[in-house]
């Protein structure tokens, strides 16, 4: 089946034509986003990146958020209720935990409700 959308021909497309023809950028995450604001942020006022010394800085985990990552198991796939199990935190609680573990690149999420470690 064809999809009408993505003909470049299509009046559906004129929308975003015209946002490229204005200058738009892709943008794919906070990075993106971040280089835009560059200008914002002179040299001398950031701190040295990751690239530049060679060293990630630290991630700071909240209480609930450091609890959490406990409970998921390491080199292998953790369900959401095995993690409230064993966390004895609120369903809401480690879903804030999990989505904040999950913006740190520190797990992500599997279909089924399923955490694992990234590495």
């Amino acid at each position: 089946m064809f999809n009408q959308n993505k003909r470049i021909d299509s009046p559906r497309s004129k929308g975003c034509h015209e946002l490229i023809k204005q200058g738009a950028k892709l943008c794919e995450g906070a990075e993106d986003i971040l280089s835009e604001f560059e200008y914002l942020f002179p040299g001398t006022n950031r701190p040295a990146s990751a690239n530049e010394t060679g060293v990630l800085p630290a991630l700071e985990l909240s209480v609930n958020e450091q609890k959490t990552y406990d409970c998921v198991t390491p080199n292998d796939e953790t369900t959401i209720d095995e993690i409230i199990r064993a966390s004895s935190l609120s369903s809401s609680t480690v879903n804030v935990a999990l989505l904040g573990l999950e913006m740190k690149r520190l797990v992500r999420q599997l279909p089924g409700k399923l955490f694992v470690r990234n590495v």
